[in-house]
């Protein structure tokens, strides 16, 4: 069967990485070492939310459906735990389920109604699930209260991601402002996943808000395609990293780079730099399954990264990398 042959690609790559490092380092075992990844996103197709992504067709059985200006119809499909872990080449022992940025409004409640799903699924068949960062229209201010009130009632519930609003002559939205300070009272962080361009006006929105945690996801969205992007980007990642109450992801590779023909060399500058910037205290790794599935597959993304990180980073900050920053920053 096609996830047999991939969980075996899977797990040759991650054995060929740990061939070649344990002629180095014999004390750090790839595939054995426990690891906590702090995002990843499921999907099932029949519980009837809507996404800001989704396409006219889903790519449940044929993706030869896809086509024309459906770029994200190959993703479009039920997504589970199980298909992750057919995929995934570290010995992954918690996953921190991320919002997959549904429509959601004050009035569908489709944010809280995804969070309740995922909190099931937790408590039933996938205890792997140990933490969820669901979706509240932040923008809302004032009124967004309602719909925290409600999702905090899960107990898995760790954090809210919502898209960063700015006003017409590009300053912070107020109303957005507003719901995100609300964040401190029910203890839920903040997941910024915007891009590159807006980090300015993050940092200065934790620095407004120091009781609230934030976490910038995916590197912080930088184009790394473009060289001449990385100063500034260099210079915000700096910039957010004097604030305490900031931390970031280790993710979004693939995805940063915006095309399959990534390489480890044109990421590597934005990992270790983000890593030196932050410390491995407040930066820890995230796949962004199944999303990174439209720039790469997970195994390139995981292994390669730890093949940018091994020589740079002792086995107890490695430990941090992996699996015990992600715990401490969303209270798992």
């Amino acid at each position: 069967p096609i996830s047999f042959r991939r969980k075996m690609f899977s797990l040759l790559v991650a054995a060929a990485v740990v061939a070649v490092v344990s002629a180095a380092d014999p004390a750090f075992d790839l595939i054995s070492s426990p690891v906590t990844d702090g995002h990843v996103h499921l999907v099932d197709t029949t519980q009837g939310f809507q996404y800001t992504w989704q396409t006219t067709k889903t790519c449940e059985q044929d993706c030869s459906v896809c086509s024309g200006s459906d770029s994200n119809c190959g993703v479009y499909r039920t997504w589970t735990v199980q298909d992750y872990e057919m995929v995934q080449p570290l010995n992954t022992t918690k996953i921190v389920f991320m919002e997959v940025s549904t429509n959601a409004t004050l009035q569908n409640a489709m944010g809280v109604r995804e969070a309740e799903w995922v909190q099931h699924l937790a408590q039933t068949t996938q205890p792997m699930i140990k933490g969820i960062i669901g979706r509240c229209p932040l923008e809302t201010g004032a009124a967004v209260e309602t719909c925290l009130q409600d999702i905090t009632k899960l107990p898995l519930v760790r954090g809210i991601r919502s898209t960063f609003t700015v006003t017409a002559d590009g300053h912070i939205d107020p109303s957005f402002a507003a719901g995100v300070a609300l964040l401190a009272k029910y203890k839920l962080s903040y997941d910024y996943a915007g891009d590159a361009g807006l980090l300015a006006l993050v940092a200065q929105l934790a620095a407004q808000l120091p009781a609230v945690t934030f976490v910038i996801d995916h590197l912080g969205g930088p184009h790394m395609a473009n060289a001449s992007f990385y100063p500034g980007w260099a210079d915000s990642i700096n910039m957010l990293a004097k604030l305490p109450n900031v931390n970031i992801k280790i993710s979004g590779g693939p995805q940063g780079y915006g095309q399959a023909g990534w390489t480890l060399d044109a990421v590597r500058p934005y990992v270790l730099h983000s890593i030196a910037s932050f410390g491995v205290d407040r930066a820890f790794y995230a796949s962004n399954w199944f999303w990174v599935n439209n720039y790469s597959v997970l195994s390139r993304w995981s292994t390669g990264l730890y093949l940018i990180v091994r020589p740079e980073l002792s086995d107890e900050a490695l430990d941090k990398l992996f699996r015990t920053t992600a715990e401490k920053v969303y209270r798992l």
